[in-house]
């Protein structure tokens, strides 16, 4: 039985429960089409009532259901999977190798940083990068993935035809170009709060592991590692500064037990995957002065002033060529100070 595009996206539209779809599509046999929905007595009035006010309008998505030999078999083996997911581009059986990374949308230059690093070394090796496509963490997670031409998925918390934001439209559109925008929301269906704790359900177990980056307490990338934990995932947390309130929910989940994430060696060796030679990597020509402050600079972040007077250089000559090794992706801004990196 091939049921039509509309006919998923409609049994979408519904938003039931894993459980609840299965079950009202048992009593469906035999319906392939949004009319047949409408006639069929296992939908409630209401039910009928969402779907005569809804036209189905394609943007080239397709519908993979359960039964589809696409559908992710992460997925397929998590304790509650959806029995169908709206895709915009491609899912191919590499992406079983997924990791997720998530943080906070008001990320610091020094977590994007770290988020990007952390993402483009695990898609050099053929690790598919999964997050939600915001701003901050999964944004840079997203970027640093595609600057190796690697594999990232964007799990949306709407459907597949809105950019949540929608300065991310260029970036979602790569993301297509490299992976793929996944949804079990219907075409149209907006990016409300309450859909984000199930699309962040989603992201945990598209990905055999999660990685949090910058997280404060009450960061829904806390409730992405505790569904990853109730699948059996890896979770792994970064460091960050004691004082950032940014990262409390970090230190709360490697204090919970999550592995303290410092390179993605580690990723790779819990997953059994073995890591790829290096490729030399062309270093940009620095100044004397770049170089004397890249020595200087390690994982402690260090204020201007105080490399000014260790270097003997004036404040705003330090800062212009910390600016510009910030450029280079070789220095991180940390609280209030730089990090190298």
């Amino acid at each position: 039985m091939k049921r039509s595009a509309e006919f998923w996206q409609a049994i979408l539209l519904l938003e039931m429960s894993p459980r609840k779809a299965r079950e009202t599509l048992d009593l469906l046999d035999g319906a392939e089409t949004k009319e047949d929905l409408l006639r069929s007595p296992a939908l409630t009035a209401q039910q009928r009532k969402t779907l005569n006010g809804w036209t189905y309008k394609s943007v080239g998505e397709r519908v993979i259901s359960v039964a589809d030999s696409e559908y992710p078999e992460n997925l397929r083996h998590a304790r509650t999977p959806p029995v169908a997911l709206s895709v915009l581009g491609d899912l191919l059986p590499q992406d079983d190798a997924a990791v997720a990374i998530v943080g906070t949308r008001k990320a610091s230059p020094y977590g994007k940083t770290v988020a990007k690093r952390i993402a483009r070394d695990l898609a050099k090796n053929g690790v598919t990068i999964v997050s939600g496509g915001a701003q901050g963490i999964g944004a840079a997670a997203h970027e640093g993935a595609l600057e190796v031409g690697g594999r990232t998925i964007a799990v949306l918390g709407n459907g597949v035809d809105i950019a949540y934001p929608a300065t991310h439209r260029p970036l979602y559109n790569r993301i297509v170009g490299s992976g793929a925008l996944v949804s079990e929301y219907a075409n149209g269906v907006a990016p409300d709060y309450w859909r984000f704790p199930q699309r962040n359900y989603l992201i945990a177990a598209l990905g055999r592991a999660v990685i949090v980056v910058e997280a404060p307490l009450k960061s829904g990338s806390l409730i992405t590692a505790s569904a990853a934990g109730d699948e059996g995932r890896h979770v792994f947390a970064t460091p960050g500064p004691i004082d950032s309130s940014e990262y409390e929910g970090s230190f709360k989940l490697i204090n919970d037990g999550a592995v303290l994430l410092y390179k993605a060696e580690q990723v790779l060796d819990a997953l059994g995957i073995r890591a790829r030679p290096d490729q030399p990597q062309t270093m940009p020509n620095l100044s004397a002065v770049q170089q004397q402050i890249l020595e200087k600079l390690s994982s402690t972040p260090a204020l201007v002033d105080n490399l000014s007077d260790d270097l003997d250089q004036p404040a705003h000559i330090v800062l212009t060529n910390l600016t510009q090794l910030e450029l280079e992706g070789l220095v991180a801004r940390a609280a209030g100070g730089f990090v190298r990196i």
